[in-house]
């Protein structure tokens, strides 16, 4: 009966510990708007809010010359200068359009 007492006291003891230790971790943490850990890295900087980003480059052309990346030979290969612009902004539903061109080097033609 006393070492069930001991050990009951023990794991009360344990976890009132972890709970507090717990509660420490969670009131120190600075939860982001949508709830999510990428939102709020500080590294980001001024980069950090996307929807401010693309209202800052709204109405804009974006030309890739060149990629040479892993995958970038099997799915483009007959892909030059693509372009993408922007347009469409709804800041209500946080919702943009992009269009996007590119050279296709079999057919000669400017396609989208």
């Amino acid at each position: 009966m006393l070492s069930t007492m001991l050990t009951l006291k023990h794991l009360v003891f344990c976890l009132s510990v972890f709970a507090a230790y717990a509660d420490v971790e969670f009131e120190s943490w600075e939860r982001p708007p949508d709830n999510n850990p990428d939102l709020n890295r500080k590294d980001l900087g001024a980069m950090q809010d996307a929807w401010k980003t693309i209202m800052g480059t709204a109405n804009q052309s974006y030309y890739l010359i060149f990629s040479s990346g892993l995958g970038t030979e099997r799915h483009y290969r007959n892909v030059k200068c693509l372009q993408v612009h922007s347009s469409g902004l709804n800041h209500t539903l946080k919702s943009a359009n992009y269009t996007s061109k590119w050279y296709d080097t079999r057919s000669k033609k400017m396609e989208s």
